[in-house]
């Protein structure tokens, strides 16, 4: 899958992890509150080895009570 090595070799505090999304072609990047710097970080890695993306950003919480 092009680029998922350099994904995986991202070192940066905005980014906790990286992944195949099943048999690809999709990666999921988990993102600390720094989406936006991590997001720059994956539109600079595919326009650098020039492959076309298509980046979403999507939250999630945890909704549960403490008994």
């Amino acid at each position: 899958m092009p680029g998922l090595t350099d994904a995986l070799a991202i070192d940066d505090p905005a980014v906790l992890g990286v992944c195949l999304s099943g048999s690809g072609p999709s990666i999921v990047a988990l993102v600390t509150d720094g989406a936006a710097r991590a997001t720059a970080l994956f539109e600079e890695l595919y326009r650098r080895i020039g492959v076309r993306c298509t980046l979403r950003t999507l939250s999630a919480h945890q909704n549960y009570e403490l008994l």
